[in-house]
């Protein structure tokens, strides 16, 4: 890895900055186009550095000046007395000029502060062999104005730090690609800004927040306010500044918030300098990553003093709130300092959300007087922490309320059934739901009516009626949350059933008409990601999960769907680490008892696809050493255990893969779910011989009949079983060609065309050449896209760029925004290790798994 210093580190790669350097050798002048901290001014001075003998360098910055005469630029560069400059020719001045400049480098920060004239004389003398050459640095927001007698100059735009470009820019520095989320993570933190990016990288070096496997990287960095921090700083000129500092601590103050703390008028110099934003009436500093340096550089009582001004005029009635208090209550919790209670409630409502329970555990731990909603929280919170005795306490108390609101004892009873689902065996637990269930009946039926849905959920879909709690969960009865919450559970029972459209269709609904407590949002956000990659749709699925990216750490929840995203679109490397913190001894562990077996179950598969057959066995046998506490998770993990074991390398353990299958399939049907048994039963096809294969065809053909047939994903893998039983060639076809194309994983393509195969046996000659040869170019195909990791969208994306087209007909080909498209293309240059669309040839896509149209004639 290289060293840890990026004070100096210049935003382009050394080859682009040759390329520069040459080009502004023979132009004379180079202008360079970027915001406040896109590295202009270190790009600058490297490119002063690249002329063929050392000269001096004249620098000067137009960026704080106001209106001045003509000539002031050249005076304070020391090149000519400004009081000549409005009466002399241009050629005069640049004569003169060039005679007392010699050989230099002039750089001229702000440029479009300057004064023409001056600037004329240089352009002047720098398109000319003169030895002076010149450096505009301009603002982004300038760039439209750059002066018309630089036109031969040479201009580059720096990029923000935003998607691909901070994964490059990141690889370039560190010398490793970041996971998505840790990129998106880095591009949010650093507000875009090269030099907040660079500060944010050392940040990490230094207090060995970086992972790296297979030149892949994660990143964590726990808490910042306690980190060493790296010796140099974003933006010096802030350090001490009231209104950055206060800024800092609060995440971002409302304009009458900073009236009131008499730093209005500085915020103003501040944005207009570019080191403040302002958006929706709230002022932020120009990213978190300065927020977090200002922040921890205050001197401790100098912090506590303006912790406490800032909380006395933080209002907690808009939208932004949550997590301006979450900020607060950071910085305070380290100053010992407690929050009005109002900010401190939404301090902790935004830290649930977000995943960071112990956190809000924390800040309520500072008042033990609390609101039932709070308390609610405080159980959602504690479940998720396998803290059992907490949750029963917040349950105590609130059912010991002489009025509680239906809408909290929901939110208590849905924290308990998510205790329940992660401790099946807890009867603590299992005693507090019914009580809270029958606390619920006597205030407002409809509540009592959901939780005993959710209860229904973790036993078996005999002992309950959905068919009519469906029915119910459509009329008017019971408030907007208890609507919103039955929509969830049939969302969540349509997922179990391998109905991803129907699961998305009804959470979408129920966000709609409420989003509801932080147990909901934990809900939803599972249903949105798992439903999207069961369609498959990976991009809804990243979508979903983009705003819980934070370098701060993630939920455990978020690390396992991250982590089995990307395992489940090929990224086998990142996923492995995304999961890593989930298991036992993990380089960042975050202690999850529950999800523990089914992340190393996720993990052996990811290292046998990837060839680590040993790291692979030691991940099996700790999948099965660990303890699974929830039954049905326990079930799934019987499933993934399978797959793992018989994917082991050099040699599969057939035996423990099919009894693997065999007991995840039985528990499945038990408790009614669908899904589960529809993997295990394709798995075990693949594994029985050919006589015990047509029943398990048959089974699954059914799926695709009655009044909830399988959708999506679930509904291919079952249509192409039914071909297969009824040795149905055209089906077979039509389907091996829908699996090439489609969105699923690798692994679910290659077993569907191998079981293809398998089948042509009774095929007729002719017929059977031809479906082999399909899914030999099937497998083929999917092998080499097994060596580059490209998804199946991906490959199609790389289809039409080799054709020429441009992202916005692309985006129009898939019905797609041209963002999306984007991003796409974004992830295709980087696993190819592109510096542009332009360098993706046919041969090297055809390499990867790219089938290309065949040239006419």
């Amino acid at each position: 890895m290289p060293g840890s210093s990026f004070d100096h580190a210049i935003p382009l790669p050394e080859r682009e900055l040759d390329e520069l350097a040459r080009r502004w050798a023979r132009a004379g002048t180079a202008v360079l186009i970027g915001a406040h901290g896109s590295g202009r001014f270190p790009l600058a001075r490297a490119l002063a550095g690249r002329r063929p003998a050392p000269v001096l360098v004249r620098t000067a910055d137009a960026a704080e000046s106001g209106a001045r005469g003509d000539g002031w630029l050249l005076e304070e560069l020391g090149l000519h007395h400004a009081d000549a400059v409005p009466v002399r020719s241009v050629e005069r001045l640049a004569s003169e000029v060039a005679k007392r400049a010699g050989e230099v480098t002039v750089i001229v920060n702000g440029a479009e502060r300057a004064d023409a004239r001056s600037l004329r004389v240089l352009t002047h003398l720098a398109s000319r062999d003169t030895g002076v050459k010149l450096v505009l640095i301009h603002s982004d927001r300038s760039a439209a104005r750059a002066p018309r007698f630089a036109q031969g100059a040479v201009r580059i735009v720096l990029p923000e730090m935003a998607g691909e470009t901070t994964r490059r820019t990141v690889e370039r520095l560190l010398g490793a690609r970041p996971t998505e989320p840790d990129a998106a993570a880095l591009s949010a933190a650093s507000g875009g800004s090269f030099r907040a990016l660079c500060w944010l990288l050392e940040l990490l070096v230094v207090n060995g927040g970086i992972q790296i496997d297979r030149g892949i990287l994660q990143l964590r960095l726990e808490e910042p306010a306690a980190a060493r921090l790296p010796d140099w700083s974003i933006v010096p000129a802030l350090l001490g500044d009231e209104a950055g500092h206060a800024l800092a601590l609060s995440g971002g103050l409302r304009l009458g918030e900073l009236d009131r703390l008499g730093l209005l008028a500085r915020a103003v110099e501040l944005e207009q300098a570019g080191r403040v934003i302002v958006d929706g009436g709230v002022a932020r500093l120009s990213s978190p990553a300065l927020g977090w340096e200002l922040a921890a550089r205050q001197p401790e009582g100098a912090r506590r003093l303006l912790l406490g001004r800032a909380a006395a005029v933080v209002e907690a009635d808009d939208a932004t709130a949550g997590v301006r208090a979450a900020e607060l209550a950071d910085w305070a919790g380290r100053a010992r300092l407690r929050l009005p209670a109002p900010l401190e409630e939404l301090a902790v409502d935004h830290l649930a959300r977000t995943g960071r329970h112990a956190r809000a555990l924390a800040v309520m731990a500072l008042d033990p007087v609390r609101s039932p909603a709070a308390r609610a929280t405080a159980a959602y919170c504690a479940a998720c922490s396998d803290d059992e005795e907490r949750a029963l306490q917040e349950t105590s108390e609130l059912l010991a309320l002489t009025h509680p609101d239906p809408a909290e004892l929901e939110a208590l009873g849905l924290a308990l059934a998510l205790g329940r689902f992660r401790h099946s065996r807890s009867a603590g637990l299992a005693d507090a739901l019914e009580a809270v269930i029958a606390r619920a009946a006597e205030v407002q039926p409809a509540s009592a009516a959901v939780l005993g849905a959710a209860r229904a959920l973790l036993g078996p879909r005999s002992a309950f009626d959905w068919t009519g709690f469906a029915a119910r969960s459509e009329s008017a009865v019971g408030s907007e949350s208890s609507s919103a919450r039955a929509h969830r559970l049939l969302a969540l029972r349509a997922w179990l059933d391998g109905r991803p459209l129907t699961a998305l269709e009804r959470n979408a609904a129920a966000d709609r008409i409420d989003e509801g407590a932080p147990v909901d949002a934990a809900i939803s956000l599972f249903l949105r990601v798992t439903g999207a990659m069961l369609v498959p749709d990976f991009a809804a699925a990243t979508e979903a999960l983009a705003p819980t990216v934070d370098l701060r750490g993630r939920a455990a929840l978020t690390s396992l769907l991250w982590g089995g995203q990307a395992v489940y679109r090929g990224e086998l490397t990142a996923g492995r680490l995304l999961i890593d913190p989930l298991l036992p001894g993990g380089r960042w562990p975050i202690g999850d008892r529950a999800l523990a077996p089914f992340a190393a179950a996720i993990a052996s598969i990811a290292s046998s696809m990837l060839g680590d057959g040993e790291r692979a066995r030691l991940l099996l046998d700790q999948a099965y050493e660990l303890e699974a506490r929830s039954e049905l998770l326990a079930e799934a993990v019987e499933h993934f255990r399978g797959i793992a074991a018989t994917q082991l390398r050099p040699e599969g353990l057939h035996d423990e893969g099919l009894a693997g299958y065999v007991a995840a399939a039985e528990a499945a049907r038990a408790r009614g779910f669908r899904l589960l048994e529809l993997f295990a039963t394709y798995r075990r096809a693949d594994e029985l011989g050919a006589d015990h294969r047509p029943e398990l065809w048959q089974w699954l053909a059914e799926q695709l009949e009655g009044p909830e047939p399988l959708e999506g994903g679930p509904a291919l893998l079952a249509r192409m079983a039914r071909a297969v039983g009824a040795r149905d060639v055209h089906g077979m076809i039509d389907l091996v060609r829908q699996l090439t194309s489609s969105e699923l994983v690798h692994d679910a393509k290659v077993l569907s065309m191998r079981l293809v195969r398998r089948s042509a046996t009774e095929i007729p000659a002719t017929v059977r050449r031809t479906l082999v040869r399909l899914t030999e170019r099937g497998l083929d195909v999917q092998a080499n896209a097994g060596d580059s990791i490209l998804t199946d969208r991906e490959r199609e994306v790389a289809t039409l760029i080799v054709e020429g087209l441009s992202d916005r007909e692309i985006g129009e080909r898939f019905g797609r925004s041209r963002r999306t498209v984007s991003v796409h293309v974004g992830r295709i240059l980087r696993k190819l290790n592109l510096a542009s669309r332009h360098d993706l040839t046919p041969e090297l896509a055809a390499r990867h798994g790219v089938q290309l149209s065949e040239p006419d004639g």
